[in-house]
């Protein structure tokens, strides 16, 4: 059996993955979300504790220690060829089929499709402004292979890691978590 470490890094303490936890409008629809790239994991993490400090300033609220956490979890990379679940993995080649699949559940609270786990690129951190100047023309016309390209250039997709996501529990339940650390 040939294990796959991956990386969650968050704000939230937990013992269990719980995918009805997840945010929707995300790139894959709303579920659990890792990446192999431990330092990109402690990114996101730092990421959200300063949008949890600017929303605390916002709203007046007392200023506390805002904890950050690193699970680490292995997943069994032989389910990812067995017929177990419905997988979607995106190809370096599959860029444009990439672009729709992100545009069509970054419009939707929850997700669009019956994957259970779906692999692929990470856009980075400025996705919604790309995709609401997409979405008003600001790259040509919507639809137009002119207006996906300058998405694509914009959401600067080299420079981040993949991502791997369960949108299903019973997906979720297969990841063994291993570690949690505070950072």
């Amino acid at each position: 059996m040939s294990k796959i470490v991956l990386y969650h890094g968050t704000l939230s303490l937990f013992d269990a993955v719980d995918i009805t936890r997840g945010k929707g409008y995300k790139d894959f629809g709303k579920g659990f979300y890792l990446t192999g790239d431990r330092n990109h994991a402690i990114r996101l993490a730092e990421r959200n504790r300063q949008i949890e400090t600017k929303r605390r300033e916002l709203l007046q609220q007392p200023d506390a220690a805002i904890p950050m956490h690193l699970y680490t979890f292995e997943f069994d990379a032989d389910l990812l060829a067995s017929s177990k679940f419905n997988i979607r993995e995106f190809r370096d080649d599959e860029i444009m089929e990439w672009v729709e699949f992100v545009l069509t559940n970054r419009a939707t609270a929850t997700k669009a499709h019956d994957y259970d786990i779906v692999t692929g690129a990470t856009a980075d951190d400025d996705t919604r402004l790309s995709l609401q100047v997409y979405r008003l023309g600001g790259y040509g016309d919507i639809d137009s292979a002119v207006a996906k390209n300058a998405l694509v250039a914009a959401l600067k997709l080299d420079v981040y890691p993949t991502q791997t996501y369960f949108g299903t529990q019973r997906a979720a339940d297969t990841l063994k978590l291993t570690e949690r650390v505070e950072i």
